[in-house]
């Protein structure tokens, strides 16, 4: 495999991402859609536990969605197969190991009530990280098209502030939240926020001399 030469998917990527951007998109509207308008959930939403039609639809569509994530692996696999070694650093693995964990929980455990917020904004931002990587894909000639690599960090890293104040807000508010959801919230934004600033430092604040 050493000597084998990197594939060329270049089509098959640009596939991917923009069937993962439309997908988000659509994701992202069907659970605003259900459980902020049909539902009227809150920012700091409790375990919803009232059967109406918004909420069995949820449900079913929380299955389909974890389906959506899973194919996030993927992104490893084509990895190797275009020998982009790099890219397959230990805060991509640990954070599509999680992604997949927290799915499963959130399927089984039906947390979708207070975990909403999280699915919804981390979402939106995929939709950006997804357009991105299609840009990319699209070769040198679109390399205009990618000045807003810096911002689409940052981006993530705000996700994290947000998420973290999203999860100290369950913290100490009343509702019926399930506990494991809501410290395993406050430490996964710790830890990726810390991995991202890391990040963010070494790529973009050492200027090059």
């Amino acid at each position: 495999m050493s000597r084998q030469k990197p594939f060329d998917l270049k089509t098959c990527i640009l596939v991917y991402n923009l069937l993962a951007t439309l997908l988000s998109v659509f994701f992202v509207c069907r659970f605003v859609k259900l459980a902020y308008w049909d539902l009227g959930y809150a920012f700091l939403q409790d375990l919803y536990t009232i059967d109406s039609l918004a909420s069995r639809e949820i449900l079913r569509l929380s299955w389909w969605f974890y389906m959506f994530k899973l194919r996030e692996l993927t992104e490893t696999v084509l990895f190797v197969l275009r020998k982009k070694d790099k890219q397959i650093s230990a805060l991509h693995v640990v954070h599509h190991v999680i992604v997949a964990w927290n799915m499963w929980l959130d399927v089984t455990y039906g947390a979708q009530s207070h975990d909403m917020f999280v699915r919804c904004l981390n979402t939106l931002l995929h939709v950006f990280m997804h357009t991105y990587y299609f840009l990319a894909a699209l070769g040198p000639a679109y390399k205009r098209l990618l000045w807003w690599k810096k911002y689409m960090t940052m981006m993530q890293i705000w996700q994290f502030v947000i998420l973290l104040a999203h999860a100290i807000g369950m913290v100490f508010a009343e509702g019926n939240y399930v506990g494991l959801f809501v410290w395993l919230e406050v430490a996964q934004a710790i830890l990726f926020f810390v991995w991202f600033m890391i990040f963010y430092i070494q790529a973009y604040s050492k200027r090059k001399v």
